[in-house]
């Protein structure tokens, strides 16, 4: 049979999970202790990520992400109930996204979602996994790194002037304290450069 294997970090520690053991791996010798069973492989191909089949992830929760672009109130008020459904539907949504995630990633850890959290702990045994969240097109866009950020493959390092504002917006949303700090203060330093300010704005 088909060997399964993945290898996540979480805390500066590298895990890595198959049928057969649970092993740490040092940040810095890399170095396999086995938790459960001797002679486990140790060849692994996989990072734990959102991106990775669900099956192979053992994803446990699915978002849908719908764009959905929300035009000015003195626009929307010209629009018969007919043409705003058409609008609605048709013009301003964009293409749904599905991810597929682990609650623990999430809702766990020093880059906790409160939202997320607070949300699985209410999830009763025979309710959907899944949560159906709209965003403008613009956040929508950076979602994919917003996920990124809980599986450890996003950083301060990594933000941008394009992305800060769509990760600080989501940060702020879904209630990533880290995140939030890492983008409020790349803000507040971009601040300093005129140019910056514009980009901004």
């Amino acid at each position: 049979f088909r060997r399964l294997a993945l290898l996540f970090r979480a805390n500066k520690i590298f895990y890595r999970m198959d049928e057969d053991t649970i092993s740490i791996i040092s940040d810095e010798s890399m170095k396999s202790k086995s938790l459960i069973a001797e002679g486990a492989p140790t060849k692994t191909n996989d990072v734990l990520s959102w991106s990775l089949d669900p099956k192979k992830s053992f994803s446990d929760w699915t978002i849908e992400i719908v764009p959905i672009d929300v035009p000015k109130k003195d626009t929307w008020s010209l629009l018969s109930d007919d043409n705003r459904s058409i609008v609605s539907e048709d013009t301003l949504r964009g293409q749904d996204e599905l991810y597929h995630v682990n609650r623990v990633i999430l809702a766990f850890g020093e880059h906790k979602s409160e939202y997320f959290a607070e949300l699985f702990s209410k999830h009763k045994p025979d309710d959907q996994r899944f949560t159906r969240i709209e965003l403008s097109p613009f956040v929508a866009k950076y979602f994919p790194q917003f996920l990124d950020f809980f599986y450890g493959h996003f950083s301060a390092q990594d933000l941008t002037i394009d992305n800060v504002l769509a990760l600080h917006d989501l940060a702020d949303r879904f209630e990533v304290s880290k995140l939030y700090r890492f983008t409020d203060e790349y803000i507040r330093a971009s601040l300093q450069s005129l140019e910056n300010c514009i980009k901004l704005v």
